[in-house]
């Protein structure tokens, strides 16, 4: 990882540790956005792509979990 994708990825993590405890980032349409509660969830877009996401995973800062409503959704909170 470059200097330029770590420190996307510190600014990736502060804000979703900025977002609050229940929130997490999914992805749509290479797209990174932040879910949140909400009725029934709130959805903030982000500047981050799929690439910065991918970056994120696999340096092992968040990890997985499933939402499951009217469809099953992956999203990624801090680990």
């Amino acid at each position: 990882m470059n200097a330029s994708q770590q420190t996307t990825l510190e600014q990736m993590l502060e804000n979703l540790e900025n977002a609050g405890e229940s929130c997490g980032f999914m992805c749509m349409n290479n797209v990174v956005w932040i879910r949140g509660p909400g009725a029934p969830w709130t959805d903030t877009p982000t500047l981050y792509t799929q690439s910065d996401l991918d970056h994120a995973i696999a340096s092992g800062k968040v990890r997985a979990q499933t939402m499951t409503g009217s469809a099953t959704w992956t999203y990624y909170v801090l680990a």
